[in-house]
């Protein structure tokens, strides 16, 4: 997470836990601002779903930034804020909840809807666009396999 005079910035990781909740930012949102890009967001849990979700202290609508997130095996959303009650915010552009199709180490596999599914945030990467999450997926050539 990197931090500066207009608050934090979560871009390009990948979150994985066995059961509900991703993890909560004790955020002040009338005070700083947060930005949150490029992140795969999965829970674990073998025969069910959980909340893939990363919650915030208070609601954070003007303040703000998510897109091209990937939040699998959810059973209601990604971000959300706690005012008593989860109120949910709505995906954001580019985000995603099908699989995103990672292995043991967390890396996006052949396939996975990530792959190229990221937004520019000023970070190097590879292929057409940045991957979400926390590895950038090596780009294979098209003839790799006719030698």
């Amino acid at each position: 997470m990197a931090t500066g005079a207009d608050g934090a910035i979560i871009n390009n990781n990948t979150f994985a836990c066995s059961a509900y909740s991703i993890g909560h930012l004790p955020w002040d949102p009338k005070h700083h601002a947060l930005t949150f890009k490029n992140n795969v967001c999965v829970v674990t849990q073998a025969g069910g779903s959980g909340y893939a979700n990363i919650k915030l202290e208070e609601e954070t609508t003007a303040e703000l930034t998510h897109s091209h997130n990937t939040f699998f095996n959810c059973d209601t959303g990604g971000l959300y804020y706690d005012d008593g009650g989860r109120q949910w915010f709505p995906n954001g552009v580019g985000e995603l909840t099908s699989d995103p199709l990672l292995d043991l180490d967390y890396h996006l596999t052949a396939g996975s809807p990530c792959i190229d599914a990221g937004v520019n945030v000023g970070l190097s990467f590879l292929g057409l666009a940045p991957d979400q999450g926390a590895f950038e997926t090596p780009v294979v050539p098209a003839n790799a396999g006719d030698v």
